[in-house]
C-alpha cells in the first residue's frame, strides 16, 4: 500500500466560470500555484478592462463566497477565500488585458461521487522520527515510489478504525515549491465512515502534541477502495507555532528518544480524543504551540492561559466541583444566607443612591466567595493528579502571572525568563499527560541536557 503526493500537482490552470466573481467583464483563466510560504497564489489574466471601467469591484477584493472554476478537463473546482493583493490594465497594440492577483484559502476539486473507503491529509513540517514501519510500493503513475516511514495506530471511534501517519519523501513532493519535512495521515473508516474535518482536526492536535511541533495540512484527498482519488481539496497551510524543531513532551518509545510506540500513541491519542470537549484541549494545545514563537515576554503568558483551560475543565468535572469550593454546600449555603442578611440590613439603613449600590454590588459577588483561588487552584490541580512541586513549577506558575499581568523584568535577567518559560512549557505537558493517563517518562525541559523523568516527579536542575 502506497501513499503518493496529493493528486494534484501545482502549478495548476483553471477556467474562470463567473468573470464577475473577480470583476472581470470576459472570462479569463486562472493559474493557480503555490508561494515561497506555501500560500495558494492566484493569477487571472482576461482581455478589457474590470465591469466598471476598471474602478475596483465592490466585494470582489475579499471573496467570502466559493468562486466556481473548471479544470481544462472540464472537471468543477471550488476556490474558497480569494483575497485579491494587486491588479493591473495594460493595453498595448490596441489590446487591453487585466491582471488580478491574489491568494485563496483552499481550492476543491470533485473527480468522482463514488464512496470513500479512506482519507489522507498532506502535511508539512513533520518532525524526524524513527518511525516503526516501512512502506515501498509502486506509485499510480507506474514509477517505484517510496511512501515514507510511518507508524500505524488503531483506535475505537465511530468515523476512525486505525490511522498511517508518517513522512513523505521529497522527491514525491509536486508543488513546484520546496516542503519542509512533508508527511501525511491516513484514515481509515470506522463502522459509521470517514473522520469529518472536526475529528480530523482533533486528531492533528493530538499529534502536536506528542511532537511538540505544529503540523500544516497542504491538502487533503479521498479515496475509493482501488486507492484512486475522489474528492480533493489543497489549500493554505497554517501551522501553529511556525516552523522548527519539535519538542515532544515525554519518551514516547522505550528504546529510542525520538520514536514513536505505536500502542502507547494509539491510547494517547484515543484519550485525547475522548476528552478534548471535557478539557476544550484544542484550545490549550493551540496556545501552547504559539508560545514557542511569542516574544519570550508573553510566551509564559500564553502557557499559563493553556494551563488555565486545564485547570477550569479539570475542576469542572463534577467529581472534581467540591475541590474548588473552600466549604460544603450545607455549610456555605448557611454561612451565605448570614451574609445576605447583613447586607440586606445595610442596605436598608443607607440614604446614598451609590452606597446602596455598592452594597447590591457586593450581593452579586456573594456567589464567588466560596470559590479557591486562582493561585492556590493551580497548585491544587498539580498535587490533585499526582504530580511532586518545587522551585522549578513555583517558578513557572510565577512566570505565567507576570506574563499576563504584563508585569517588568530586569532585561539582564533573560536568561531567567527563558528558563522560566521552559519550566512551565514542562509543567503544562505533565498536566496533560496526567490527564490523559499516560504513562510515560516526561522531557524536563527546564533541566540542563532535557533529562527524561517520572511524570510524578518534580522538575528541576540535573541531579547526579
Amino acid at each position: 500500500m502506497t501513499i503518493d503526493w496529493l493528486p494534484f500537482p501545482l502549478p495548476q490552470a483553471f477556467k474562470v466560470v463567473e468573470p464577475r466573481d473577480f470583476g472581470l467583464l470576459t472570462a479569463g483563466s486562472l493559474n493557480l500555484s503555490r508561494g515561497a510560504a506555501l500560500e495558494l497564489q492566484v493569477s487571472v489574466c482576461a482581455e478589457g478592462r474590470c465591469a466598471l471601467g476598471g474602478a475596483d469591484v465592490p466585494g470582489t477584493e475579499w471573496k467570502t463566497s466559493t468562486i466556481n472554476l473548471l479544470t481544462e478537463d472540464g472537471q468543477p473546482g471550488s476556490l474558497e477565500g480569494f483575497r485579491r493583493t494587486q491588479q493591473s490594465t495594460v493595453t498595448e497594440d490596441y489590446r487591453t488585458e487585466t491582471r488580478i492577483d491574489g491568494r485563496a484559502e483552499s481550492l476543491s476539486i470533485t473527480l468522482d461521487r463514488g464512496a470513500a473507503s479512506a482519507s489522507v491529509e498532506w502535511l508539512t513540517n513533520m518532525p524526524q522520527l524513527v518511525w516503526t514501519r516501512f512502506t515501498e510500493g509502486t506509485s499510480a503513475t507506474g514509477n517505484k515510489s517510496f511512501s515514507g516511514d510511518h507508524a500505524e495506530l488503531h483506535l475505537q471511534l465511530p468515523t476512525l478504525s486505525r490511522l498511517r501517519i508518517g513522512k513523505s519523501p521529497l522527491s514525491s513532493v509536486t508543488e513546484g515549491v520546496p516542503v519542509e519535512q512533508p508527511g501525511f495521515v491516513e484514515y481509515h473508516a470506522g463502522p459509521e465512515g470517514l473522520p469529518d474535518e472536526p475529528l480530523r482536526h482533533t486528531v492533528r492536535r493530538a499529534f502536536e502534541f506528542l511532537f511538540g511541533a505544529g503540523l500544516g495540512v497542504l491538502g487533503y484527498c479521498e479515496l475509493n477502495q482501488s486507492r484512486q482519488p475522489l474528492r480533493l481539496r489543497t489549500n493554505s497551510p497554517y501551522t501553529a507555532g511556525g516552523f522548527g524543531g519539535s519538542r515532544p513532551p515525554a519518551l514516547l518509545h522505550g528504546s529510542w528518544r525520538n520514536g514513536l510506540d505505536e500502542k502507547l500513541a494509539s491510547r494517547l491519542v484515543q484519550r485525547y480524543v475522548e476528552v478534548e470537549n471535557i478539557y476544550s484541549l484544542n484550545r490549550a494545545i493551540w496556545l501552547f504551540l504559539h508560545a514557542r514563537n511569542a516574544p519570550l515576554e508573553m510566551a509564559s503568558g500564553y502557557i499559563g492561559a493553556a494551563f488555565e483551560i486545564l485547570r477550569r475543565g479539570y475542576y469542572e468535572r463534577p467529581e472534581n466541583v467540591q475541590r474548588a469550593r473552600l466549604f460544603p454546600p450545607a455549610q456555605w449555603t448557611a454561612i451565605a444566607q448570614k451574609l445576605e442578611d447583613a447586607l440586606v440590613a445595610s442596605k436598608n439603613l443607607q440614604d446614598s443612591e451609590d452606597l446602596i449600590a455598592h452594597v447590591a454590588v457586593l450581593q452579586r459577588r456573594l456567589g464567588g466567595l466560596n470559590t479557591v483561588s486562582g493561585s492556590r487552584l493551580n497548585e491544587q490541580l498539580i498535587a490533585d493528579l499526582g504530580l511532586k512541586f518545587g522551585a522549578a513549577e513555583r517558578a513557572a506558575l510565577t512566570a505565567r502571572n507576570d506574563d499576563a499581568h504584563a508585569n517588568e523584568f530586569d532585561p539582564a535577567d533573560i536568561f531567567k525568563k527563558l528558563q522560566a518559560y521552559r519550566a512551565a512549557h514542562t509543567l503544562f505537558a505533565r498536566i496533560l499527560l496526567a490527564i490523559l493517563g499516560g504513562e510515560v517518562r516526561y522531557l524536563d525541559y527546564s533541566s540542563q541536557g532535557y533529562p527524561d523523568r517520572e511524570l510524578s516527579e518534580a522538575q528541576g536542575p540535573l541531579r547526579g
